[in-house]
């Protein structure tokens, strides 16, 4: 199974999204676009992972966990991926509570490199993946693509009350979600 964990949006983080990306299709016809509502925040990419690896993987999570408290994040800015070269991902980038949310990153890392994955050595960069190209961006498109994405941002802010761990089925017509395990954060 292929797994990743992830804060899933809001609706009304959907809703918005879901217009700004049937705008965005228009013009950009070059980057394949995410259905809305399959948007949400990588916190780790899991990768393959056996089905007896799950409870194993939860229960490491749970108890690694050191009473995070809900989070207040808000997308607020254009960002392309990588930052320079060939253009990869259009996200939005997420601002608010990110310092407690890198720390909460880091105890879902120390979980998973204690059940034998791999520690992410990249630093952590949140945002919510809206597309990825299909053909290279050139260069000299790049502002006008972050002027148009920026124009549906920010975008309202939301309370993180958990995150969740998930199966990605991949499928000619998009990715199909389904949740695995839910994370309460305290309070949440």
């Amino acid at each position: 199974m292929r797994l990743f964990l992830a804060i899933e949006l809001p609706e009304l983080s959907r809703h918005h999204f879901a217009v700004a990306l049937d705008n965005l299709r228009r013009p950009w016809t070059n980057i394949r676009w995410v259905n809305a509502a399959n948007l949400h925040l990588t916190l780790k990419f899991l990768g393959e992972v056996e089905d007896r690896a799950v409870a194993p993987l939860s229960d490491a999570i749970h108890q690694a966990l050191r009473s995070p408290e809900p989070l207040q994040l808000q997308p607020d800015h254009a960002e392309l991926l990588p930052p320079r070269g060939r253009l990869r991902v259009v996200a939005a980038g997420i601002s608010g509570e990110v310092e407690p949310l890198r720390m909460l990153v880091d105890q879902i890392e120390t979980a998973c490199t204690g059940c034998g994955f791999r520690r992410e050595h990249r630093p952590f960069r949140p945002h919510i993946t809206l597309g990825r190209t299909r053909v290279p961006v050139p260069s000299s498109s790049r502002g006008a693509l972050a002027n148009d994405l920026q124009a549906y941002l920010p975008a309202p802010s939301f309370t993180v009350t958990s995150f969740s761990l998930i199966e990605s089925h991949l499928g000619a017509g998009g990715s199909r979600y389904v949740r695995l395990a839910d994370f309460p954060l305290a309070g949440g």
